[in-house]
C-alpha cells in the first residue's frame, strides 16, 4: 500500500501510466508474444504512446481516478482515495514497479 494523500495526483497518474508495462487487451486475449498480440501492441504504442500532463489534469479534474483501461491499454489503477494498492498494477508491470516509479515523488509514502 502506498500513501498518496499528500502527493500531486496528476504527477502520480503520469508516472504510473508513462512508466508502466503496456499490457493491451490484445495481449490478454492472444497471449504475450503471439504475432497478433505483437502487432496489436505495436499499433497500440503508436496510438497511445504516453499520457500528457494535460490529459492527466483532465482525468484528475473530472474526478475519474479509477481505471481498468485507458484506450486499449490495460491500466488497473485506483487513485481515488488517500492510498494506492499497487497489487494489480504490479501484477502487470512487475513486482515492486509502482514503488520504484513513485519513489522520490513528494508526498508519497510507502506503508
Amino acid at each position: 500500500m502506498i500513501d498518496i494523500s499528500k502527493a500531486d495526483k496528476v504527477e502520480v497518474l503520469l508516472r504510473l501510466f508513462n512508466d508502466g508495462h503496456n499490457v493491451s487487451m490484445f495481449e490478454q486475449k492472444y497471449g504475450q508474444g503471439s504475432p497478433t498480440a505483437e502487432l496489436a501492441s505495436r499499433l497500440q504504442a503508436q496510438a497511445t504512446p504516453v499520457m500528457t500532463r494535460e490529459q492527466a489534469q483532465r482525468f484528475v479534474a473530472s474526478g475519474r481516478l479509477s481505471f481498468d483501461y485507458v484506450g486499449p491499454r490495460k491500466f488497473l489503477v485506483n487513485l481515488s482515495g488517500d492510498t494506492f494498492d499497487e497489487t494489480m498494477y504490479d501484477r502487470d508491470a512487475g513486482p515492486g514497479h509502482a514503488r520504484r516509479v513513485l519513489e522520490g515523488l513528494e508526498g508519497v509514502r510507502v506503508l
